[in-house]
């Protein structure tokens, strides 16, 4: 359930994150309903957290697909990989892990990121012996 409202449920179908308003009318005929407040099958999260969650992680699936369609060479996609991993890694250099967001910006949206940061990254990743 993304919203709801005296006239309308609106809900969210995994995969391919495809929302849907069913009519107050209707919402007895869904075979399966979990309450938006009420605790998610693993108890940590409430049904509405973990829907927004799952969403936030469709829309960064669909950007990385987006930008690895729009580029142009074999190693510009690589490129664009390498800064993806870079800014998960978890036993990355300290250097990665302290601007791990701007990496992975800069391998998604490369013209929302700044001069200065594509030079510092490129210095760090010249004399850094990970990379």
């Amino acid at each position: 359930m993304i919203d709801s409202t005296p006239t309308y449920l609106e809900v969210a179908w995994m995969p391919g994150c495809v929302t849907e308003r069913v009519p107050i009318g209707e919402v007895d005929n869904l075979l399966r309903v979990a309450h938006a407040e009420s605790l998610s099958a693993t108890g940590d999260k409430t049904n509405v957290e973990v829907l927004k969650t799952l969403l936030a992680l469709h829309r960064i699936q669909a950007s990385i697909a987006a930008r690895i369609a729009n580029c142009n060479t074999d190693a510009e996609k690589e490129s664009t990989n390498r800064l993806i991993q870079r800014s998960f890694d978890k036993e990355g250099c300290d250097w990665d892990k302290a601007h791990k967001d701007k990496l992975f910006q800069l391998a998604i949206e490369p013209s929302t990121v700044g001069l200065l940061f594509k030079l510092q990254e490129r210095i760090h990743r010249l004399s850094c012996n990970r990379h």
